[in-house]
């Protein structure tokens, strides 16, 4: 099975030819493409699910690069297995040429396939029908991705300010900043007290428990009651003397 075909890239040949060489563009180009990998500078892996009328199937294939001539042209070859569905292997040359004083780029292919196994009894015609479309969807895809120039942008630098463009931002966007020289003077006050030693304070200290018995209440003090006893022990005193006075 052969086939060619041509696609008009809005982009310069040096970005296309390195999107053609980027695993990731390829990836996102290639429709039911699971996974895809650059082992070396000349040798891809990958793994696509591919439905070719009633049989659908996973390929693991390997493609190898020959014959590059960086930005023009190379060759690529591989195979894929896709167990009881069968196999197909073939070869393809690209070529780049300029177009539109070097804004475009005109990518074009040569395919040279073979497959075996329950593809090759579904019929040349459908194979070929199918092949056509995941071809013409690959580089429409393609073209999409190349023409974004993302591997081309080179990664943006931080920029330091300098002192004089601190200065100028500052007065563009003047912050008030508190600082010992700006800070408005607090009069004097007395020290504060904080919440917990206020609190400490007004707590009286804590009284041991003391053993009390019943209440007994005192008769207040009366002046006659203490002259009347005052008298009475006066005589009791006497009356001793006089009766034993003998004794001394």
């Amino acid at each position: 099975m052969k086939m060619s075909g041509q696609e008009t890239i809005p982009a310069p040949r040096e970005q296309v030819w390195k999107a053609l060489n980027d695993p990731a563009i390829l990836k996102q180009s290639i429709t039911g493409c699971k996974q895809l990998n650059k082992d070396s500078d000349t040798e891809f892996s990958a793994v696509v699910q591919a439905k070719v009328g009633p049989v659908k199937a996973t390929f693991n294939g390997d493609v190898k690069l020959s014959n590059l001539k960086a930005p023009e042209s190379y060759v690529l070859s591989g195979q894929g297995k896709g167990g009881v569905a069968g196999f197909a292997k073939g070869k393809a040359t690209v070529t780049l040429k300029e177009a539109d004083n070097g804004a475009a780029t005109v990518l074009s292919y040569d395919v040279d396939a073979q497959v075996g196994g329950k593809l090759a009894q579904i019929g040349s015609r459908l194979i070929s029908s199918t092949a056509k479309k995941m071809a013409n969807d690959f580089f429409k895809k393609f073209a999409k991705l190349a023409a974004k120039d993302d591997t081309a942008k080179p990664a943006k630098k931080a920029v330091k300010k300098t002192p004089a463009a601190k200065k100028t931002a500052a007065k563009k966007n003047p912050a008030q900043k508190v600082t010992k020289d700006s800070a408005p003077e607090q009069p004097a006050t007395a020290p504060q007290t904080s919440v917990p030693e206020k609190a400490a304070q007004k707590q009286p200290a804590p009284q041991k428990a003391v053993e009390s018995g019943p209440e007994i209440k005192r008769p207040a003090e009366n002046p006659l009651l203490f002259y009347f006893l005052w008298a009475l022990g006066g005589a009791i005193i006497l009356l001793f003397l006089v009766l034993f006075g003998g004794f001394f």
